[in-house]
């Protein structure tokens, strides 16, 4: 795991969150396949990214949205044994995607992204109450892990830029201390 420190330049704009919504482990979904009622499931996404289908086995569906969930597995359900099933998958309950904020922070603790919303960085700030009175929001730090690797990133949270920058599941937030 390698970390390394980058400065965000002032007007660093990430890459926009798509609107569409993709499965994620941990979701609840629904499987509906029409005129077959009895295969019809509703189950959490495992840890391996896989729902169970009937006649199928497990199919992998993390990082689909609906649409291609219900395509894949109406592919698979036509090379099997039904003739042009019609698929529908449906998200019931979606997984919680959590991030934490530290340091000097009011009500330092982990924090829930709410489904199919953004949360920028100055509203994670606000969700935990704000700086403590040493509070430096000219420099914060952001650590994402991608996949094994830990970027950290320095903002600063009170510049127009900062309202652009997207939180994701697993971002760690740390508010540093005004050194007088």
């Amino acid at each position: 795991m390698s970390l390394g420190t980058t400065e965000a330049p002032a007007n660093y704009v990430p890459h926009k969150k798509e609107e569409v919504y993709r499965i994620r482990i941990g979701d609840v979904v629904q499987v509906d396949v029409f005129q077959e009622p009895a295969m019809t499931t509703r189950q959490r996404v495992q840890g391996d990214g896989t729902v169970a289908v009937a006649l199928l086995g497990r199919v992998d569906v993390v990082g689909l949205t609906t649409a291609g969930a219900s395509e894949k597995i109406a592919a698979l359900l036509d090379a099997k044994q039904i003739v042009k099933p019609q698929v529908n998958v449906t998200v019931l309950a979606y997984a919680p995607q959590r991030f934490t904020v530290m340091g000097q922070i009011k009500t330092a603790g982990m924090y829930v992204i709410p489904p199919e919303e953004n949360i920028s960085l100055p509203e994670a700030i606000a969700m935990a109450g704000g700086p403590t009175i040493i509070g430096n929001l000219k420099k914060v730090f952001i650590s994402r892990k991608h996949g094994n690797e830990v970027t950290r990133m320095r903002m600063n949270a009170l510049a127009p830029s900062a309202q652009f920058f997207l939180i994701q599941e697993g971002d760690v937030i740390f508010i540093s201390e005004t050194v007088f």
